[in-house]
């Protein structure tokens, strides 16, 4: 692979990250077309 893609164009050696578990719940949500978008007016109601 490292010699059809020297540059890396194609990501395949792609650096890993971890993920907060909020971007990974938004990402999941988001993938299934589930995410809403919508302002919140006030977190403190959910609580």
């Amino acid at each position: 692979a490292a010699e059809v893609d020297p540059d890396n164009r194609l990501w395949w050696r792609a650096h890993r990250r971890r993920l907060d578990p909020e971007a990974l719940r938004d990402g999941m949500l988001a993938v299934a077309g589930e995410l809403d978008l919508a302002p919140v007016d006030s977190t403190v109601a959910y609580l």
